[in-house]
This record gives C-alpha cells, sequence and structure tokens, in this order.
C-alpha cells in the first residue's frame, strides 16, 4: 500500500436558509449561509467504499432548514451553536467532532415616513447592509466521557473604514531598499477582517455582545466626532481596537483583527502645472491603490490569571 488516510471530513456548503419572524405588523429577518462538516468513524468510506457511517451531505442540507423551522435563533453564532450540537447529540455513533460556518447577511429597517408623516423604522422593508457581513462560527466536540463540548466564535468580514487626518507612519526601520518617506498626517482606511471567541461559561448574549463589538470597532477608529483619536500606525489602532473589545465585553476571550493598510497615494499633478495641495498645504487629490497593500494582524487576549 503506497498510502493511508490521514484525516477525512465530509459536509455541505453554501446552504441558504432566510427565516422571517412575524410579531403582528412587525416582521424581522434573518439570512444565513451555512457549511457543516463532520468528522467520525468514515475512514471505511475513503478505504473501502463502505458508505454505512455516512450522514449524506444531503441529509445535512435539510437539517439545516428544519433545525430553523424548530428551533429559536436570533443571529448566526446562535444558530451555528444549535447545528453543532444537533449533529453530535443526534448521531452520537457517527459524529464525534462538527464545525459549523455561519455567514449572516444584514438586513436593516428601511426608514421612511409612515401613513400619518412621521419618519420612522418600517415595519417590514429592509435594506441589505454592505459590503461587510458577519458570521457565527463553531466548533463542537465529543470528549472521551461522552460529554459535548462547544467553541463558539463571531466575527465580521470585511468591515471599510476610512478616515483623512489623524493618522501617522513614522520612525520605522530603513535601508538601502526603503522608498516610503514619513507622513505626519495622512490618510487611513483598511477593510478589516476580525474574529472573536466567546466564553461559553459566561453564557454569551450573542445578538447584543456582537452589536457592542461592532460600535466599539469603529468608535475606536474614529474617537470623538469633533476631535477624532491619533493614529500613530495601523499596529496601535489594532492593538487598542482589540483592548476595547476585551474591556467592553466580557463574555469575549479573545479577538484576532487582520487589517490591510489601504493605500490612498497623492496624484502627481505637477505635469499638469498644478500642485495637489488645498489651504492647508495637504494634498487633497488621491487615488486609491489596494493592490499591493500593508497586512497588519493581531492576536488580544485577557492575561492569564496568576495562582
Amino acid at each position: 500500500m503506497v498510502a493511508v488516510l490521514a484525516s477525512n471530513h465530509h459536509g455541505k456548503g453554501r446552504v441558504r436558509v432566510t427565516k422571517v419572524i412575524r410579531r403582528g405588523p412587525v416582521h424581522s429577518v434573518l439570512q444565513f449561509n451555512v457549511e457543516i462538516l463532520l468528522e467520525g468513524p468514515t475512514n471505511a468510506a475513503f478505504t473501502a467504499a463502505d458508505n454505512s457511517l455516512i450522514i449524506p451531505t444531503d441529509t445535512q442540507k435539510n437539517t439545516v432548514y428544519v433545525l430553523a423551522k424548530t428551533t429559536s435563533f436570533d443571529c448566526a453564532e446562535q444558530f451555528a451553536v444549535i447545528v453543532a450540537r444537533h449533529f453530535l447529540a443526534t448521531y452520537p455513533d457517527l459524529v464525534h467532532r462538527c464545525r459549523v460556518m455561519v455567514k449572516e447577511d444584514t438586513w436593516k429597517r428601511v426608514q421612511t415616513a409612515d401613513s400619518t408623516g412621521k419618519t420612522r423604522e418600517h415595519d417590514h422593508a429592509f435594506l441589505k447592509a454592505g459590503p461587510h457581513y458577519l458570521f457565527g462560527r463553531s466548533e463542537g466536540m465529543r470528549q472521551p466521557c461522552g460529554r459535548i463540548s462547544i467553541r463558539a466564535f463571531g466575527g465580521v468580514k470585511g468591515l471599510t473604514l476610512f478616515k483623512t487626518t489623524q493618522s501617522s507612519f513614522t520612525n520605522f526601520h530603513k535601508d538601502n531598499n526603503t522608498s516610503l518617506p514619513e507622513v505626519e498626517d495622512r490618510l487611513l482606511g483598511t477593510c478589516m477582517d476580525g474574529e472573536w471567541e466567546y466564553d461559553m461559561l459566561r453564557s454569551p448574549d450573542f445578538s447584543g455582545d456582537r452589536a457592542k463589538i461592532i460600535d466599539v470597532l469603529v468608535e475606536q477608529f474614529a474617537g470623538p466626532a469633533d476631535k477624532g483619536v491619533y493614529s500613530p500606525s495601523v499596529q496601535v489602532t489594532c492593538f487598542q481596537m482589540g483592548s476595547a473589545v476585551l474591556a467592553t465585553v466580557p463574555s469575549v476571550s479573545e479577538c484576532t483583527f487582520y487589517m490591510p493598510n489601504v493605500h490612498n497615494l497623492p496624484f502627481d499633478l505637477a505635469k499638469y502645472g498644478l500642485v495637489n495641495a488645498d489651504q492647508t498645504g495637504l494634498p487633497h487629490i488621491f487615488y486609491p491603490v489596494d493592490e499591493p497593500h500593508g497586512i497588519i494582524q493581531a492576536t488580544m487576549k485577557r492575561p492569564s490569571s496568576k495562582l
């Protein structure tokens, strides 16, 4: 034999499900894209064409819709935990590990005038937010004692932030290959991906906690509306955002942020007989460049307690 099976899993991806929740005239909508990956005693399916221990991926797909109907949830994280727990509890001999990713489309209520002329949130019409989206992820394991353990994660993909001042980058290492000038006042933009792990012992309020997290991320990047906040580098801003999340949301044990530095470079107008500067003396005409971009990533967690 030239090969042995090292590992395997099977599952179902891109299972799209929409749930409408009607409470009188006011409706809510949840829209998910679900991926399930199962691990168990399925080696024989690969090596001996024995499918007896395989849960068909079609069954997995149908289960998503059944659970959407029969359980209550209000966000991706909650549904990811529900799905993982279901497969581990329902198939104790077939599933030893279950990983679930749930991408969530965010639908915000339309603001419009009602029949009396008062502007308010619409009862049943929505506007899709984006380009960023939220997600929930779970990892379920069956322990040797038979107990089911679940880890839960939340996150955001493509949260695009931008500010026009109070950002610099100076005092960096320089050598013969350095062409980047030091800049005391620059534009700062990023399209960040973030993920955070919930401490399940703290019984997290998934929906409420993630709303706080998104608010904290934006507030830490921007600062007060009239004064802003100074950023000496994306690295510092990244750490400050993570620190603020941990300080504000006790149910989060750690968070990881990927923050590419999306550049806006001053356009050279000298060849056209123009000076690229406004009344402040700073450039004000730029061209955005997202390739190549700087990559800044960090994981922030709570300090280990000392016994």
